[in-house]
């Protein structure tokens, strides 16, 4: 399926003088605090609305035959390198079976109560790595506009390292005495 999405760009000009530097760094600014974040939110939502109407009708991957009912919605937000939004997720609920099912927070690989993408983390992950959590939180405040705490960023690390560290079997191992 393709689609094309367009969008207006409206702007008010000025008798007063600028450079263009200013101009490019305004405009950078701009993109990095809201325009990715709404592209990102347009994106989902289209998502969503594709995933819903299959979903209705008994034509959504995996669930093929299942007709779901809407079941209500909640906000959930969401943290990403391109900032924090929040998203109205549809909740689906099987007439017959009384199953439910989020088909956007299904499509998309997210835990129910997760609320940062992988992306971050693993930004956040690399960044602290190579210093500290200080700096590393300076850092991705200024570079990707999160906004969370040392604390945050500290237990973010350690849940990514308990989830992604395998333990070596000992088992086999002599005495090194």
């Amino acid at each position: 399926m393709q689609t094309k999405v367009s969008t207006d760009l409206g702007f008010f000009t000025s008798d007063e003088t600028f450079s263009l530097d200013e101009l490019v760094l305004r405009l950078k600014n701009l993109f990095e605090s809201h325009a990715y974040c709404s592209i990102l939110h347009a994106f989902l939502d289209f998502f969503q609305d594709g995933l819903v109407s299959r979903a209705a009708t008994g034509r959504l991957a995996g669930h093929e035959g299942q007709w779901y009912a809407k079941d209500g919605s909640y906000k959930k937000v969401l943290r990403t390198s391109l900032g924090e939004f929040e998203m109205k997720m549809v909740r689906m609920r099987d007439s017959v079976t009384g199953r439910k099912l989020c088909p956007l927070r299904d499509f998309l690989g997210l835990k129910r109560y997760q609320t940062k993408s992988n992306e971050l983390e693993k930004e956040v992950v690399e960044a602290v790595s190579s210093d500290s959590y200080r700096n590393s939180h300076d850092l991705l405040v200024h570079t990707s506009s999160l906004a969370v705490t040392h604390q945050t960023l500290h237990n973010w690390v350690l849940n990514s390292v308990e989830h992604h560290v395998a333990v070596p079997d000992l088992a086999g191992v002599g005495d090194l005495a």
